[in-house]
C-alpha cells in the first residue's frame, strides 16, 4: 500500500498496484488479468460489504473495513501449486515424461472441498491454471456452493495417446 491509501476513508477499497495496469497491458499474465477483474469488483462492492458486516456483527466501520480487507488479502493468492512430472510407459514400450499442474485457491476460507476442472493442452501454463482456479473459487461462491476453486492441467497433446494411455495418465494425476 502506498502512503495515500492509509489515509483513505474506511469504506474505500484501492486496487493493489500490482494489478492496477493489468487490464491495459498486452503482456499481462492471465492470473493478473483475472485478479484485475476480481479487484475491480471489490472496489465496486466494498462499501456494501462493510455495511452488511456492520449490520450483523456489531463491529464499527473501521473494524468491518479491516476485516474485509484482510479477507481480500487472503484470497489474493493461490494456496498451492503442484508442478508434477512423472513417467508414462507407452504401449510401444517407450517411456515419456508427462507434466501436470494442480492449483488450489481459497482453502484458507475454511472449506475443505475443492471443485474445478481439468484442461488438457500442450500449451497450458502454471499461470493459466492459477487464473482458472481463482475464477473457479469466485464462480462457486457466486452460486452459493461452499467449496474452493481448484484446477488441473495436463501439458500434452491428447491426440498422440491411445484411449488406454489417456486413462492411465488421468488416473496418475487423480491419485
Amino acid at each position: 500500500m502506498n502512503k495515500m491509501s492509509s489515509k483513505l476513508p474506511p469504506r474505500y477499497y484501492e486496487m493493489p498496484p500490482r494489478f492496477r495496469e493489468c487490464f491495459y497491458l498486452a503482456n499481462a499474465s492471465f492470473f493478473d488479468s483475472v485478479n484485475w477483474y476480481v479487484h475491480k469488483a471489490y472496489e465496486i462492492i466494498f462499501s456494501e460489504l462493510v455495511d452488511k458486516l456492520m449490520s450483523f456483527s456489531g463491529l464499527d466501520e473501521q473494524q468491518a473495513s479491516n476485516k474485509i480487507s484482510n479477507i481480500i488479502k487472503v484470497l489474493d493468492q493461490c494456496n498451492s501449486l503442484l508442478d508434477i512430472r512423472y513417467p508414462l510407459k507407452k504401449e510401444d514400450g517407450s517411456l515419456e515424461l508427462i507434466r501436470s499442474f494442480t492449483v488450489n485457491h481459497g482453502a484458507l476460507l475454511g472449506n475443505t472441498l475443492s471443485l474445478g476442472g481439468l484442461r488438457i493442452s500442450p500449451h497450458i501454463t502454471r499461470d493459466e491454471m492459477k487464473g482458472l482456479s481463482v475464477l473457479s473459487t469466485h464462480r462457486l461462491s457466486a452460486l452459493g456452493i461452499r467449496a474452493t476453486g481448484a484446477f488441473g492441467g495436463l501439458k500434452i497433446n491428447s491426440n498422440e495417446y491411445s484411449p488406454e494411455e489417456m486413462k492411465s495418465i488421468i488416473k496418475n494425476i487423480s491419485a
